[in-house]
């Protein structure tokens, strides 16, 4: 093989079909790294029988240094024949932190390598992967499983407590106890990365902990709900249909009584407009001091307590649950 790759690396024709012996020991072919890694922007060649990256994949040794991590990176930006390949090496090395892996970060969300550069970063740790790949995951409405895993895989190394809830949500898209343990397993590594108390720990990996209650009456849980008909849910029906269709989605992704009464149209029917106004008084009153707090202590020294950044944080992950799993079942007005 050695004649082979001198050959390719002068711009000749391998015409020979020869290959790396079984148990052939790679250390000799490592110096031709470099040159290799200069050789994926090439264009391929018409009848050629080798590919660089073909050759690469077989002698890269098991842990390469930052230097050869970095010459595979720069050959990714616009490098359409062999970007595929480039990342499928990638995803087999945890890359040191001080290789920079913005060209790997940049193809998340492309249309035609994002889920293959998500993959790459399933043994790399970077602080922004993650906020790359939460707002896909949360709209990925595909139920393929292997898809799902590539996710958690990688979540597993670079999520934090924010995946948790994506996570969650999305699990419960699959019936089959074997397809939702992809996602708890990625919680557990992420609970035992964060090195959290057992007690969080079985709270986190419980699907019930997630599931908000509704703690008003039914009467302001109908006033809720008719404010969301009006203005954040896109769809047109009649006759009181568009508000029982959002209402069953809530109380299917929501813990919600509504005794005594026996269902959300008998809670419509029998509401009063004043008490259905009373209960999207409250939702404004609650908006506005929300607002109201946040300009008064804008620019200013006054920091929130522990307790209230807790409380805070707590309603931002349930938020970000109930949100995944309602996107599942309705078109919101202002992302239509």
């Amino acid at each position: 093989m050695h004649d082979a790759i001198k050959c390719m690396l002068a711009g000749k024709n391998v015409i020979e079909p020869i290959w790396f012996g079984e148990k052939e020991d790679m250390t000799s072919y490592r110096p031709y790294i470099p040159a290799l890694c200069d050789l994926l922007r090439a264009d391929p060649r018409k009848f050629e029988l080798f590919d660089p990256a073909m050759i690469l994949m077989q002698i890269m040794p098991p842990d390469p240094d930052a230097a050869i991590l970095t010459k595979l990176l720069e050959q990714l930006p616009g490098n359409h024949h062999r970007g595929t390949s480039i990342l499928k090496m990638l995803s087999n090395y945890r890359i040191p932190a001080e290789v920079d892996i913005s060209p790997v970060l940049a193809l998340i969300g492309d249309d035609y390598f994002s889920t293959t550069a998500i993959f790459a970063l399933r043994k790399t740790f970077h602080p922004e992967a993650e906020e790359k790949i939460l707002p896909l995951l949360r709209e990925e409405l595909r139920h393929d499983i292997g898809l799902m895993k590539i996710y958690c895989d990688t979540l597993a190394v670079n999520g934090s407590i924010l995946s948790m809830p994506v996570l969650m949500a999305v699990s419960l898209d699959f019936e089959r106890p074997e397809d939702k343990e992809y996602f708890t397993d990625a919680i557990k590594s992420i609970c035992s990365r964060l090195q959290m108390p057992e007690d969080i720990r079985a709270q986190f990996e419980d699907p019930a902990f997630w599931k908000l209650k509704w703690e008003g009456s039914p009467e302001h849980f109908a006033g809720f709900i008719e404010f969301l008909a009006l203005f954040m849910v896109s769809g047109e029906t009649e006759g009181g249909k568009k508000e029982d269709m959002i209402a069953g989605i809530f109380m299917q992704e929501m813990d919600v009584d509504l005794s005594p009464y026996q269902s959300f149209e008998a809670v419509r029917l029998c509401s009063s407009p004043e008490m259905m106004m009373e209960g999207l008084q409250n939702l404004k009153n609650n908006l506005e001091c929300n607002v109201l707090m946040n300009a008064l202590t804008e620019g200013t020294n006054i920091l929130p307590s522990t307790y209230t950044l807790a409380q805070d944080l707590y309603f931002d992950l349930m938020n970000d649950y109930l949100m995944t799993r309602l996107r599942r079942h309705i078109s919101f007005a202002a992302e239509s």
